[in-house]
């Protein structure tokens, strides 16, 4: 009997005991019919019966088809979530199983990236899931007007001169004005 696939490392059961992995060769087997399974993760199984008679080499090829669509996910600085599970932060490759998920990412001062897909057996998906920034603007004006073109820096990185209005992400940020001929001043913000 032997026994082969277009994946290697399947499980071969006959008659509902586990015999082996791909490839399979076994020349002990006692004449009969025997229903031949062959199992793997991710894949759909394969049966049939097969019949094996004294000194006579009984050959099998059995294509195994893949069961699950592959999904690929970056999440930026975001948490995924699937179907509401978490599932940590970062990019992934996932093996799924066909139907539909719901895929999420979530980061603090940013708005959630949702997107609802079916998967399928077979397909391949690149889902881009980074949260989209809240953002808000901060104006920077400076008195007295000789001081004007002053170097804006907010969490230490120069951002220009003042006047003006920077558009950041929401959160809290350290603002400081530097002028050759003033005092540097600082600010946090919200």
């Amino acid at each position: 009997q032997v026994v082969t696939l277009n994946t290697s490392d399947a499980d071969v059961y006959l008659g509902g005991i586990k015999k082996g992995t791909t490839p399979f060769e076994n020349l002990m087997i006692a004449s009969g019919t025997y229903l031949l399974e062959v199992k793997k993760e991710y894949f759909n199984s394969i049966s049939e019966e097969v019949d094996i008679t004294d000194e006579k080499l009984t050959t099998r090829t059995l294509p195994m088809t893949s069961n699950v669509g592959v999904v690929k996910i970056d999440a930026g600085i975001g948490t995924l979530f699937i179907n509401d599970e978490n599932k940590g932060g970062g990019k992934f490759e996932l093996k799924l199983k066909p139907g539909s998920y719901a895929f999420k990412s979530e980061a603090p001062n940013h708005y959630p990236n949702a997107k609802e897909i079916m998967v399928r057996a077979g397909d391949n998906t690149n889902l881009d899931l980074k949260p989209i920034p809240r953002l808000g603007s901060i104006a920077v004006f400076v008195t007295p007007e000789e001081a004007k073109n002053a170097e804006i820096y907010i969490d230490g990185e120069l951002k220009g001169k003042a006047p003006k209005v920077i558009t950041l992400t929401m959160g809290n940020y350290d603002v400081e004005i530097r002028h050759k001929d003033y005092l540097t001043a600082n600010k946090g913000s919200k």
